[in-house]
């Protein structure tokens, strides 16, 4: 057999049924480039279990579910872009979310600090391996002491914000595209959880370009290890570059600089890569999928096994993050093990919709 890997180059004398080997399997093999593409014995032994892999890390999590909300305009020309971010971000979710809620101004219910606090609430009955993801688009304050969410009648705190969230037992997400949104991340952050700001303090207080991008990317041109999916990381990361390229581009200094924590300790890394504090966590969570099949309802026994694919997903996903903190070693020897038993989950899984 032969397999062709993403240059369209055969390699080895592999045949590959599914056409061109995905990126991912040469990042999770340890394969940078095609020219180094000499199988060592271990990734040779591995390799019909990583192309399993790579094909089935492209569902979501159990359900993802999706909160919008909007804040004040201030003048038409921002009500008007934040109206329409909202309904952007709505038509690229729709397809794999498994609920999404928009509290926006002119509709009802209405952005309101107790309408966005009883929209969290709801939330709270979320399994532990659903993902929930806040979504905040609009102006955003700082006065030395407290981060607001510019919304009609008095404004919501992060600190209101992150107490809302704590209760759910979710994985969530949240991503403040608002200005002096830096200021929310220490608030907000905390274990098992992602949080993304547009602005790196609350200093920065003009409008933020990112979630323009962050949008843009869900298209799929942030999926950039091409597996059908996107995870939070790349999201992150093309929306960050896409958002410096647009300063380049229009000859101005940067007065946003996006960061992304997911360690918990309320700091933020602006370019999260493996070693570095943060990235593990968002890179195994899928905001996008291209593929969902999985998620029909079944038996609990079927429902049980769909769980522990996705647990094994998220571990291959940490694992390849943090691979330059092990050795090559170690590093084959965890991966061989998440990989044979995600692909005897997966075979039962299969076997059990025959």
């Amino acid at each position: 057999m032969r397999i062709i890997c993403s240059q369209s180059t055969v390699c080895a004398n592999w045949k590959c049924k599914f056409g061109r080997l995905p990126l991912v399997i040469r990042q999770l093999s340890g394969v940078s480039n095609h020219s180094s593409f000499a199988l060592r014995h271990s990734t040779f032994r591995l390799l019909p279990i990583l192309i399993v892999v790579a094909l089935s890390l492209t569902t979501a999590a159990a359900g993802t579910h999706v909160l919008i909300v909007a804040g004040l305009g201030g003048d038409p020309t921002y009500d008007k872009l934040f109206s329409e971010w909202v309904e952007q971000l709505n038509a690229r979710l729709k397809t794999s979310a498994a609920s999404i809620t928009t509290l926006a101004p002119g509709k009802e219910p209405a952005p309101r600090r107790e309408n966005i606090l009883a929209a969290l609430k709801k939330y709270q009955t979320l399994r532990h391996d659903d993902l929930f993801i806040l979504f905040l688009i609009g102006h955003g304050s700082f006065d030395q002491k407290q981060y607001r969410f510019n919304i009609p009648g008095p404004d919501i705190t992060a600190e209101e914000l992150a107490g809302a969230i704590a209760r759910i037992s979710a994985q969530a997400a949240v991503i403040n595209a608002t200005a002096a949104s830096g200021a929310s991340l220490p608030i907000l952050s905390s274990k098992n959880r992602v949080v993304i700001t547009a602005t790196r303090s609350g200093a920065e207080t003009n409008p933020p370009r990112f979630i323009q991008f962050l949008i843009e990317g869900l298209d799929g041109r942030a999926d950039a290890d091409k597996n059908g999916s996107i995870s939070i990381l790349e999201l992150f990361q093309y929306a960050r570059k896409k958002t410096a390229e647009w300063y380049q581009s229009q000859n101005r200094l940067a007065s946003e600089h996006a960061l992304l924590d997911d360690s918990g300790d309320g700091k933020g890394t602006a370019d999260p890569v493996p070693g570095s504090p943060d990235g593990a966590l968002a890179a195994s969570l899928r905001i996008t999928s291209g593929s969902d099949t999985q998620q029909e309802k079944g038996n609990s026994a079927t429902q049980a096994l769909i769980r522990r694919k996705r647990e094994l997903e998220a571990a291959i996903e940490k694992l390849r993050f943090r691979k330059s903190e092990m050795s090559d070693e170690a590093y084959q020897q965890e991966l061989e093990k998440l990989a044979l038993e995600l692909a005897r989950v997966n075979k039962q899984i299969a076997e059990g919709h025959e």
